[in-house]
């Protein structure tokens, strides 16, 4: 009856092995990430201003800026296009 201590060391490992995976951890709740700020879609159009080149030419050029509050002195982006042909035609 060698296989009596064999059986039972078996089942010892069986169940410390079991004790050991019911005994992990549960995994955190994922963390919410804020969400970005949502950028203003109003925005002013500015046509024919003139951009002076280094050669002396001034290209008309349309500015499309975000609107902000005049007290806000952030750089903000823009977009602008330049032609040096009539601007009033050249933006949608």
């Amino acid at each position: 009856m060698k296989s009596q201590p064999l059986v039972t060391l078996f089942v010892l490992v069986l169940v410390f092995a079991h004790v050991g995976i019911a005994q992990t951890s549960p995994t955190p709740e994922p963390v919410a990430k804020p969400s970005p700020s949502v950028p203003p879609t109003d925005y002013d159009l500015r046509s024919a201003v003139k951009i002076p080149m280094r050669d002396g030419v001034e290209l008309n050029a349309t500015l499309y800026l975000p609107k902000s509050p005049a007290a806000s002195a952030a750089r903000t982006p823009a977009i602008f296009t330049l032609t040096p042909y009539i601007s009033d035609s050249y933006h949608a």
